[in-house]
C-alpha cells in the first residue's frame, strides 16, 4: 500500500505505537509486538507486528487523530469493521484479531497482507493481467453472494478496501460498506437487498479495469455501446486473448449491466458461471498456445540437427539423409562426444582411409559441433 500525500498529515513518531529505538519494540496490551511502521495513508498509520508468544505476523492500523476525533466517521467506520469482523471466517476476507481504542486512538489489529489496492491497481497504465482481472471478478462475486448468504442489508465494496497479490491472485476484502439506513428498533428485520445492484457492481468493475475508465452511472440504456467500447480496449489491453474470448467478456459485461431481461444475468451463480466459462476458456487457449510452442520448439530442433547433418554430407561426398531424427540425433551426440566419423567415411566407394579422409571427417566434426554450439 502506497503512502499518500497529506498536507495536515501527523507524523508517524506523533502516534502512539510509535517505536522508540532506544527502548526497542513496543508491546501493544501484552500480547502484540510492534516491529515496524509500514506505511500511511490519509486516515491512518500501518505497522507491521507480531502475536506474543507464537509470533504470527500481523499489521496494526491506527487512525490520525482527526479522524479519531470526528465522531459520525468513526461510528461508521467502527459499525463497518464490527460487522465484517462477526462474519464467519472466508478465505476473501480479511481476519480481524481486536478492535480497540488505545491511548484515545482507534485501533485494529488484523492479519498482515501488505498489497496494493484495487484502486490503486485500476489506476495504474499497466492494466492488470488477464487470468488475474477473472480471478479477481469471481472473488468478488463470490464475496457478494457470501454476504447475501449471511444476511447483509446491503454488500457494499469500494475498491479501495479490495486488497490483491497478483503472485497468486489472491483478494482480500478489509471491509464491508454499511447499509444506508439502519432497521428501526423494534420493527421487522428487512431482508437483504436484491442481487442487482451487486451485480452491476461487478460490471462497473470490469469496465474500470479493462478500459482504465469510470463507469458512466445513470446510462445503462447504453450497455450495447459500452460493451462495444470494452470489447475495443480489451483487444488493446490483452492483445494475446482470442476473438471468442473478447465475446465472451464484452456478454458478460453486458449480462451485468443492460436492463433486457433476455440478457441480464439475474444472480451470483450465472456471474460466476459466466467467469468460470471465461477462465476455463483462457486455460484452454493457453494449453493449445503451450503444445503450439512446444511443436515449434522440435521441428526448429529437427531443423537444426537436419542441417548440421546437411553439411557434414556436402564434405564427405554423400547425399542421403536418415530419414528418422534419431540417426540425426546419433551424429549429434557422436559429435559431442568426439567419436571418429572414419566408420561412415570407410563405407564410401572404395573404402579406403588415408590422409584425406581424416581431413575431411576432422573437418566435419568440428563444422557440426560449430552448429550445435551456435543453435543451443
Amino acid at each position: 500500500m502506497s503512502p499518500m500525500a497529506d498536507s495536515n498529515s501527523e507524523s508517524v513518531a506523533s502516534s502512539p505505537l510509535a517505536t522508540d529505538p532506544a527502548s526497542g519494540p513496543k508491546i501493544l496490551k501484552g500480547k502484540y509486538e510492534i516491529l515496524e511502521s509500514t506505511s500511511e495513508t490519509e486516515r491512518s498509520f500501518l505497522f507491521r507486528g507480531r502475536m506474543l508468544p507464537d509470533g504470527q505476523e500481523i499489521a496494526v492500523k491506527i487512525l490520525k487523530e482527526r479522524f479519531a476525533r470526528d465522531p459520525e466517521f468513526l461510528e461508521k467506520y467502527r459499525a463497518e469493521l464490527k460487522a465484517t469482523a462477526n462474519l464467519p471466517e472466508h478465505a476473501s476476507l480479511l481476519r480481524y484479531h481486536e478492535i480497540d481504542t488505545l491511548s484515545r486512538r482507534f485501533c485494529v489489529v488484523m492479519e498482515y497482507f501488505p498489497e496494493p489496492s484495487l484502486e490503486f491497481l485500476a489506476g495504474q497504465k499497466v492494466a492488470i493481467d488477464y487470468p488475474l482481472l477473472l480471478a479477481v471478478l469471481r472473488q468478488l462475486a463470490e464475496l457478494l453472494e457470501f454476504g447475501y448468504r449471511e444476511g447483509m442489508l446491503q454488500r457494499i465494496i469500494r475498491l479501495e478496501d479490495v486488497l490483491v497479490r497478483a503472485s497468486d491472485r489472491a483478494v482480500k476484502l478489509t471491509r464491508f460498506g454499511t447499509p444506508r439506513a439502519a432497521p428501526k428498533p423494534g420493527g421487522t428485520s428487512p431482508r437483504p437487498t436484491s442481487q442487482g445492484p451487486d451485480l452491476l457492481f461487478l460490471g462497473v468493475t470490469l469496465f474500470r479495469l479493462v478500459t482504465g475508465q469510470r463507469y458512466p452511472h445513470g446510462q445503462t440504456e447504453m450497455a450495447d455501446v459500452l460493451a462495444d467500447q470494452l470489447a475495443e480496449a480489451a483487444k488493446i489491453r490483452y492483445p494475446e486473448i482470442t476473438g471468442d474470448e473478447v465475446s465472451l467478456l464484452s456478454r458478460l459485461f453486458t449480462g451485468l449491466t443492460c436492463r433486457d431481461f433476455a440478457r441480464r444475468i439475474e444472480s451470483y451463480e450465472a456471474a460466476i458461471g459466466a467467469l468460470d466459462e471465461l477462465e476455463k476458456k483462457n486455460l484452454a487457449v493457453q494449453a493449445e498456445r503451450r503444445k503450439r510452442d512446444q511443436e515449434n520448439a522440435r521441428e526448429e530442433e529437427k531443423t537444426s540437427f537436419g542441417s548440421a547433418y546437411d553439411a557434414v554430407q556436402l564434405l564427405t561426398g554423400r547425399a542421403s539423409r536418415p530419414a528418422d531424427d534419431a540417426a540425426l540425433r546419433e551424429l549429434a551426440r557422436a559429435s559431442e562426444g568426439g567419436a571418429s566419423p572414419r566408420e561412415d567415411l570407410d563405407a564410401e566407394p572404395g573404402g579406403h582411409f588415408s590422409l584425406a579422409n581424416l581431413a575431411i571427417g576432422a573437418t566435419a566434426l568440428a563444422l557440426v559441433s560449430f552448429v550445435l554450439w551456435l543453435f543451443y
